[in-house]
């Protein structure tokens, strides 16, 4: 609500070229829903001693009709993760229930404090990065200002600011490429840090069209501490894919992991 209040003062105070910026960052920023999607995935984890460490899997995601997000992912290999699954389930306070599942511990168990700043199967993603990189998903109980646009490799960017509550990071700042609405370059800053932490870059090459909908196929996450990165590739994307509903439940994630479940002796 502060955001809003602040960008309705600057379209009644700015001049019109700076009220069109702000206006129309903070509606990139928002968004509308995305239709239901599967994209095969890849993360490719380089450690400062050089070692590499490579996730394959795939990413279900959807919008229920109240506009909130959710995601289902299924890790397909190495074959030690073989049928490890994640659950992210998004609130209308904007923050997200997020669940863990494999075929040797079925029971879903809640990722909850720390652990959700902790790095997901070796890559500097961490369970709250992927939520706060879900692009539309708007975290609730935070401030989020639109900031002066910027050009982020020879593009034109909106930049928005969100300081989420509750979150290892003290900021979060967003620079939107103004055609697509898709990220450039997104920056996580810890407390009282003025330099990121964590810095998740976009080749805007690698923003391709499908239909009416911009996606992302790479990215690369770099956490200076201590100097690791990990890619994102994209390798395929489905768009309205037919996606059961109960594979968005609890009990959905652990009939899923129990089918990749391996016979005891």
């Amino acid at each position: 609500m502060k955001a809003l209040t602040l960008a309705a003062l600057c379209l009644s105070l700015c001049p019109p070229s700076v009220a069109l910026a702000a206006g129309a960052g903070l509606a990139c920023f928002e968004r509308r829903p995305e239709p239901d999607s599967v994209r095969a995935m890849r993360l490719t984890a380089h450690a400062a001693a050089g070692e590499k460490t490579v996730i394959i899997l795939r990413l279900y995601g959807r919008r229920v009709p109240q506009g909130l997000g959710q995601l289902f992912l299924r890790i397909e290999e190495p074959e030690n993760l073989h049928g490890t699954s994640l659950l992210m389930l998004q609130r209308e306070d904007g923050e997200s229930d997020i669940y863990l599942a494999s075929p040797e511990h079925p029971t879903p168990r809640p990722i909850r404090g720390p652990e959700r700043t902790q790095g997901m199967f070796g890559t500097d993603f961490s369970y709250e990065d992927l939520e706060r990189v879900q692009h539309g998903w708007r975290p609730g109980a935070a401030e989020i200002v639109e900031l002066p646009p910027k050009t982020v490799n020879d593009r034109p960017a909106y930049v928005v600011e969100v300081r989420p509550r509750d979150s290892r990071w003290e900021r979060i700042v967003f620079s939107l490429d103004q055609e697509s609405c898709l990220p450039l370059l997104i920056r996580f800053f810890e407390p009282g840090m003025e330099l990121p932490r964590k810095e998740l870059t976009v080749d805007p090459h690698s923003h391709v069209k499908h239909g009416e909908l911009w996606v992302v196929h790479s990215a690369i996450m770099r956490d200076r501490e201590p100097d690791t990165t990990t890619h994102m590739m994209v390798d395929s994307h489905a768009q309205e894919a037919l996606l059961p509903d109960g594979q968005f439940t609890v009990e959905g994630l652990e009939r899923a992991v129990r089918g990749d479940a391996k016979p005891s002796e």
